[in-house]
């Protein structure tokens, strides 16, 4: 089933050119959307601390304030009213001294004349102090005060010897100082009672101001933690996407980049980024357009080339002796390698513009793997390598475009022949599978058989460096041999999915050499789908 000579550039969808993408450049305006910025969520998080030190600032000097206060209020109003106490009580308690001084006085017999001046003394001063001092005595304290005032006075009377020596002087005199000392007693116990509530009513300041604090920085931390987190989430996701975006653009996929939310600098890059993508899709439109156009200005004369060199070889021009019939050879061999990478060209820029796959008509895949194994025969006899095929004996049949099909198991069999050792041998496995692997991502579950064609060598196999780009068009590898454009694997795995399989590299088997290749194609006259390639650029 090997095409003809002519039918390399006859075939439908080659003699046109071939159809572009369209590009629609992307207009230089900002995004819509600009919620916020760096600068605002920066200033947002180091706001709320600021305004979180600012509070506690605040509770704390109120806390402060409050504590000052029930210190002033008990410097003022209770250590104040002791002072006062205390100072009328060594008034009276001066009189009563003066008294008892006076009564010993007498009892050794002292003048009249010689103790009065002393009482006289004590209650005068008794007296100031009763007029100077406020309203924090107590009724009671004052009372007593007049009371010592009334004995003072009632001995300087009379005759002062006589009225302390009384019984009932002495009496009243006793029980006053008893409950003089009472009373002292109990405003000592008053005055701790209130030190005490006053101190207990700060440390409740205290406490409460420390649990708000505590409060307020434990909110705070769970804010502060969240607005971090938050704001890494809104930076780092998108630079992510855009990070991916912009690695898949590094590849050749022009497939449009989608808005990102997050900062207003964040979405300018991927504003940048996207307009970098229009221009870059649109010069791979241009670079594109410009291959199919020199492939397609090419077939003309590289066709009369062939036919003429074809002409030559035969002897219809004449007789040609064997050396120049050698030199004609090689020129043929030359011009036909020339023309499969024209065609190369033509039928991956028709697959990647999206252009759908003419299924012809229904036939043996396994004679389309033979005729491709054929065609590359001769160069692997002339390389001292056999070409083996093992296929299941139930005819593997399917709609498809048998050339392309062709070529894209031929492209796997010549890099294979190409690259192994002089006499080794390449083996083509032809499989049927319920399914094809997870790792393809194909479309399953809809009961279709699938047909695994795998071509193996014994070659170097593939190094790590080129694994992931390997079936990109252009990208070539040195082993040792000769080195190609760099189309045979890009236009292979096209076909294939295309025909709605794919192509892929699998490992080679521990202790084996050599590279692994599989061809994936459904066994069902499946709806042809544009190259996954192609789609993702539209």
């Amino acid at each position: 089933m090997s095409a003809s000579p002519d039918n390399d550039f006859v075939r439908e969808g080659l003699c046109s050119r071939t159809v572009r993408r369209p590009v629609t450049l992307m207009p230089d305006s900002p995004t819509l959307k600009r919620r916020w910025t760096l600068g605002t969520a920066l200033a947002l998080s180091h706001g709320t601390l600021a305004f979180a030190l600012l509070v506690t600032v605040v509770l704390g000097a109120i806390s402060l304030r409050r504590i000052d206060h029930y210190l002033r209020e008990l410097r003022d109003d209770e250590l104040g009213a002791i002072d006062e106490q205390q100072t009328l009580h060594r008034a009276m308690w001066a009189v009563e001294v003066a008294m008892r001084h006076a009564e010993d006085a007498c009892a050794r017999g002292a003048m009249e004349e010689s103790v009065r001046p002393q009482l006289v003394s004590a209650l005068q001063t008794l007296r100031e102090k009763d007029q100077h001092v406020g309203p924090h005595v107590g009724t009671e304290m004052r009372r007593m005060g007049l009371r010592y005032e009334s004995l003072a006075q009632a001995a300087l009377a009379n005759r002062a010897c006589d009225v302390l020596r009384e019984a009932p002087s002495r009496a009243a005199r006793q029980a006053l100082d008893e409950r003089l000392t009472d009373l002292w007693i109990a405003q000592s116990f008053a005055l701790h009672r209130e030190i005490a509530d006053r101190e207990f009513r700060a440390r409740s300041t205290g406490k409460r101001s420390l649990a708000i604090g505590v409060g307020l920085a434990a909110a705070v931390t769970i804010l502060v933690a969240y607005l971090a987190r938050w704001l890494s989430r809104s930076i780092s996701r998108p630079l992510a996407r855009i990070a991916k975006d912009a690695t898949r653009l590094g590849r050749g996929d022009f497939a449009p980049i989608a808005p990102v939310e997050g900062p207003a600098e964040v979405a300018e890059l991927a504003d940048d980024l996207e307009r970098m993508r229009h221009a870059l899709a649109a010069l791979d439109s241009l670079k594109e357009g410009f291959v199919a156009s020199v492939s397609h200005e090419l077939r003309t004369p590289l066709a009369k080339i062939r036919e003429a060199l074809s002409l030559l070889e035969d002897g219809t021009a004449g007789a040609l002796e064997d050396r120049q019939r050698t030199l004609v050879g090689i020129a043929r061999r030359a011009c036909e390698s020339q023309i499969q990478l024209v065609t190369n060209l033509l039928d991956l820029s028709r697959l990647r513009s999206g252009s759908v796959v003419r299924m012809l008509a229904e036939g043996s895949l396994a004679d389309v793997i033979a005729e491709a194994i054929a065609a590359e025969r001769e160069d692997a006899i002339a390389r001292d390598i056999a070409i083996t095929m093992s296929a299941p004996a139930t005819p593997l049949v399917r709609t498809m475009d048998a050339t392309l099909i062709e070529r894209a198991v031929a492209n796997l069999l010549r890099n294979a022949v190409q690259v192994s050792p002089p006499r080794s041998s390449v083996r083509v496995t032809v499989t049927t599978e319920a399914a094809p692997p997870s790792a393809l991502k194909l479309p399953t579950g809809t009961g279709a058989r699938w047909a695994r064609i795998a071509i193996a060598d014994e070659g170097p196999g593939v190094s790590e460096d080129v694994r992931e780009k390997l079936f990109e068009p252009f990208v070539t590898k040195s082993t040792g041999g000769r080195v190609g454009v760099g189309l045979g694997l890009a236009l292979t795995r096209e076909v294939a999915r295309a025909h709605g399989g794919d192509a892929r590299l699998v490992d080679t088997p521990r202790g084996e050499t050599g590279a692994r290749f599989e061809l994936w194609l459904p066994l069902v006259s499946a709806a042809p789908r544009e190259s996954e390639l192609a789609r993702e650029r539209q």
